[in-house]
Formats: C-alpha cells, sequence, structure tokens
C-alpha cells in the first residue's frame, strides 16, 4: 500500500465509528508502523497500570477513540485524530527516561518508565509531522496540536488559579472549545474501568470544567484584559452573588 492509499484509508476510517478498531488493523497487520511508525510505537510504551488497566499508551489511544461521540461526522473525524495522536509525546518522554536508565547503568522496573512528565509539551513537534505526513486538512492540524498541548490541564482545572484558567481559555478559539473539552474528557474515559468508574469520571470533569466554563462566560461579556481579569471577574462574581455557575 502507498503512502496515499494508506493516508486515504487512515482519513476514512476516522469518519467512522469503527475507527478503533480499523486503526487496531492496521496496527496488527503491520500498515501502521509501516507508514506511521511513531503512531505504533504507543503500543510499545507502558502506562502505569493503576491508572491505566490496559497497560500502554497504544490500548488507551484506541479506548479514547471510543469515546468520541459527536453527531457530525466532520467534527467527530478531527476529534478522533486529534485522539490519534494526542500522546505521542509518550514516546519521547519513555525513550528519555530509558536512555538514562541504561546511561547509568541502572536497573529499571516498567513502573520506572511511565513517568510521562512534559509529554503533552513535548509531543506537538510530532503531532504536526505527522500530520504533515497524512496530509490532514489544516483545521485538523491545529487542532490536534491544540488537544496534545493542552489535555493534560484539565485534570488540574480545579487546582489551577483563576488568572491560569483566563490564560488557558485566551488559547482557545470557539470553534475549538467544546470538541477540546469532549476530547479531554474521551481522554479522562480511555481506561479499561467499569461503568460505574466511568460515571464518576464524567461527574468528576463536569465538576472540575465548570470554572473553566464561567470565565469564559465572563470573558465573553467583558471587555477587559489580562491586567484586569482578577479584579473585573471578582465584581462580577459578587454581582451574581458569589455564583460559580
Amino acid at each position: 500500500m502507498s503512502q496515499t492509499d494508506f493516508n486515504t484509508a487512515l482519513k476514512n476510517a476516522l469518519l467512522t465509528e469503527n475507527a478503533a478498531n480499523a486503526l487496531r488493523a492496521m496496527h496488527l497487520n503491520g500498515r501502521l508502523k509501516e507508514h506511521l511508525p511513531v503512531v505504533d510505537r504507543l503500543f510499545e510504551v507502558p502506562e502505569r497500570t493503576d491508572f491505566h488497566p490496559e497497560g500502554n499508551s497504544g490500548e488507551h489511544t484506541l479506548l479514547t477513540i471510543k469515546e468520541v461521540h459527536e453527531s457530525n461526522p466532520q467534527t467527530a473525524a478531527m476529534m478522533r485524530y486529534a485522539m490519534l495522536v494526542h500522546d505521542l509525546g509518550k514516546v519521547k518522554t519513555f525513550d528519555e527516561q530509558k536512555s538514562k536508565a541504561d546511561a547509568a547503568g541502572e536497573p529499571y522496573e516498567i513502573k520506572d518508565l511511565t513517568k510521562h512528565y512534559g509529554h503533552a509539551e513535548k509531543g506537538v513537534g510530532l503531532v504536526n509531522q505527522v500530520s504533515d505526513i497524512l496530509q490532514v486538512p489544516a483545521e485538523w492540524k491545529e487542532f490536534a496540536a491544540l488537544v496534545c498541548k493542552q489535555h493534560m490541564k484539565a485534570h488540574d482545572f480545579d487546582k489551577m488559579r483563576e488568572v491560569k484558567l483566563y490564560e488557558f481559555n485566551c488559547d482557545i478559539e470557539d470553534k475549538f472549545y467544546e470538541p477540546l473539552m469532549a476530547c479531554c474528557l474521551a481522554d479522562g474515559l480511555g481506561r479499561q474501568v467499569p461503568d460505574k468508574q466511568k460515571e464518576q469520571i464524567k461527574a468528576e470533569f463536569a465538576e472540575k470544567r465548570a470554572k473553566v466554563d464561567d470565565i469564559r462566560r465572563f470573558m465573553n461579556i467583558s471587555t477587559g484584559n489580562k491586567n484586569t481579569f482578577t479584579a473585573d471577574y471578582a465584581k462580577y462574581k459578587k454581582e451574581r452573588g458569589g455564583s460559580e455557575q
């Protein structure tokens, strides 16, 4: 199969709800490794099994793709593509951690190689490279890079200061906001865990993003900027009786 034919087959697969199964087939028959080796390598990258029972980043990636639920086929395909590449930075962090241990001549266990600190930022370059290889639409490339860079922040929305949430919102175009939030949720749900636990993940995520949503609503009616945000937002909340909603 030529690169062009592979690119077409992959993009067509992303347009369907069967995308994860199609991608698994590409992994098993070697076509993913042949045409997108950095994506295929995700299946060799270990994950903490207490957090990711599925055991590796490739399986996690396929599970996140299954969690994309969007009625618009083109938007769904863009989101599935973003999930396909959102953790590519873990290939880098895994190699860095393994090389460091090998160079030091230190023994290590798999759990020592699952500390993927900084993988979001380190993955953006790889995402852009893959986007260029696949010749995906410009909007897909932009959104995939955004998801890669920002998805880890969703875990800490409840811990981030209001001004940091303001900065986060400033980086997100309106057209990408809801798809990004949906991808962040898909990332959290993309694990081999019981349905009851998934419902808990959904509830926790809804609670975490509530303040992000509120700050975005405020920004849509505010004429201020970062320098005036703290005072303006405090006034906004006070006028609504301190409500966060």
